[in-house]
């Protein structure tokens, strides 16, 4: 078989080409690899985990500066996020794991030259319950219903829902559950009769037809709580939880009784108490006790006073305000207002606040617009907990610029007004245009002087030859000018009118036409009988006759 040396050559300058093209593409862009999967602290890989969880996704490889894509399962799966590759193609990103079946799944990272990579996550099965009290710990008592949901199983399969005791599993489920297509369930089960000695924390877990299985844990026993759990002296604490029904009970702090009651028909209790304002600092131990030695405990910690503080301690409306709050109360929502003005508040925007366990919130407001003065910033809690400080809303800043003259002579030096309050404002930038558009000044600046109440650039800086005074030339073209002045993101700019400079024999002229116009008068008011005007058109024809021989000597003199 014989090649034809044409055809032969052109294959050759195609394949030589070709490797140029594939050696000038960067390195980065040839192929995503080295993609890893990290817990959201990149504290270690994350392979593994149930629904919802959040994984860190990186790589490197990728098109630099390019679009990086990560998908579910594949290309033409579900987005989970999208990034932007740096330089060297390196590129990184939170995920979280969508509704999906029990076992293996793909994580696959997409640039935007088409370049591809995938790994695989392995969903494990979870199960929890979907009613949480505060503190995320679920407590239930015998004869309770209790919602629990499930995901990670496997699809379209029965589960069944059982509860670990001493005495072995009971299933708790009294129809058939069944997951969906992505393995998830929810449903309802009751807590079976269980002696007092057994109770406690217990194991609940939930197995499906193939065997998967997940495991949450609930509390069965009385309880009491306390709302909020550390709080400042002077606050009125709820206290709240279940014993045997229709028992009388004390609240106890620290061993003395505070509070009494009888539980109702399902042994729930609650009470009120207002902490003393004396109160000292520390942890008390809040006891609920029934039938004289049963009892049930929780802690309470007392704080000092709260207090906040504000970033700046004043400002013009408008000024965004981090606020910083220590020691109220736990978990509360939380209200700022500016003397009656409600500014800010959990209710209003989730984001401010509300506090954490230990009474600390730190949070942004917008300073409202209301009269310029000071005012007092007050913070308080759901529970009453409150702090103060004050704040002084500043007028707002005022900047006036004008040129001094609407017109001037060539060679005339321009001079501006200039008046501001605003302490943004420290230098001001110039610019002078002819009537034909060229620019004659630009690009220097004034410094402002500070008078204390405002600032300005003062005459004698504007005129001085030692900092570019605006200075027109001798020759400078007639008619209309702009002046613009910028300061800040803004700027200021009007119109002025450049006449020629008057000389000897310009003023004469100027003169002998008026003396013209005077005698062409003195003429149309020859015939007319009006008393005083021609004496008075006589003697200042004359005078302006004096005039224009003094311009015509003093001409001829220079």
């Amino acid at each position: 078989m014989q090649t034809n040396k044409k055809t032969l050559s052109l294959l050759i300058t195609a394949l030589l080409t070709l490797s140029m093209i594939i050696a000038a593409v960067p390195l980065a862009s040839a192929a995503i690899i080295d993609l890893g999967l990290y817990k959201a602290d990149k504290t270690a890989t994350l392979t593994s985990g149930a629904v919802g969880t959040k994984v860190l996704v990186n790589g490197t490889g990728a098109n630099p500066f390019g679009q990086v894509k990560v998908y579910w399962e594949s290309v033409a799966g579900t987005v989970l996020n999208t990034t932007t590759a740096s330089s060297a193609g390196y590129f990184e990103c939170l995920v979280t794991i969508p509704a999906a079946v029990n076992g293996a799944h793909y994580i696959i990272a997409q640039d935007n030259l088409g370049y591809a990579n995938g790994t695989q996550f392995t969903v494990t099965a979870s199960m929890t319950p979907l009613y949480i009290p505060p503190f995320f710990v679920t407590k239930v008592l015998p004869g309770d219903s209790l919602a629990v949901g499930g995901s990670g199983f496997s699809a379209n399969k029965s589960v069944n829902i059982l509860l670990n005791r001493t005495s072995g599993n009971v299933t708790l489920n009294t129809g058939t559950v069944t997951t969906d297509g992505v393995g998830a369930f929810s449903t309802s089960v009751i807590i079976p009769s269980i002696p007092v000695s057994e109770y406690g924390t217990l194991a609940l877990f939930a197995v499906d037809a193939n065997n998967v299985t997940a495991t949450t844990y609930i509390i069965v026993d009385y309880y009491i709580n306390v709302m909020p759990p550390s709080a400042p002296p002077g606050v009125t604490v709820y206290i709240s939880g279940r014993i045997p029904a229709s028992k009388d009970y004390e609240i106890r702090i620290n061993g003395t009784t505070v509070e009494s009651g009888t539980s109702g028909s399902t042994g729930t209790f609650s009470e009120t108490y207002p902490l003393p304002t004396l109160l000292a600092a520390g942890t008390y131990v809040v006891n609920v006790v029934w039938d004289v030695t049963e009892s049930r405990s929780t802690t309470l910690t007392v704080g000092p006073a709260p207090s906040i503080t504000l970033s700046v301690a004043s400002g013009v409306a408008g000024t965004t305000v981090t606020v910083t709050g220590n020691s109220f109360s736990a978990l509360a929502n939380v209200t700022l207002t500016y003397g009656t003005t409600v500014v800010n508040s959990t209710a209003m925007d989730s984001r401010f606040g509300p506090t954490s366990l230990s009474g600390g919130f730190s949070a942004n407001f917008e300073v409202p617009n209301l009269t310029p003065g000071a005012y007092v910033v007050k913070v308080t809690d759901q529970y009453g907990a409150s702090a103060q400080t004050t704040f002084t809303i500043l007028a707002a800043p005022t900047t006036t610029i004008n040129l001094r003259a609407a017109q001037y002579m060539q060679g005339d030096t321009l001079s501006f007004n200039i008046y501001t309050t605003d302490p943004t404002v420290t230098t001001i930038a110039v610019t002078i245009l002819d009537p034909n558009g060229g620019v004659w000044w630009s690009g220097f600046n004034w410094t402002l002087v500070n008078m204390v109440t405002y600032s300005t650039v003062p005459y004698a800086d504007q005129v001085d030859s030692n900092k570019n005074p605006l200075k027109l030339p001798d020759d400078a073209p007639t008619g209309s000018w702009n002046w613009t002045i910028y300061y800040g993101s803004k700027k200021a700019t009007g119109l002025f009118t450049v006449v020629e400079k008057p000389t000897l024999a310009s003023v004469q002229a100027k003169i002998d036409d008026l003396s013209a116009k005077i005698t062409a008068l003195e003429g149309k008011v020859d015939g007319l009988d009006i008393a005083g005007v021609k004496s008075q058109l006589s003697s200042l024809s004359s005078q302006v006759a004096g005039i224009s021989s003094a311009a015509s000597s003093a001409a001829s003199a220079a």
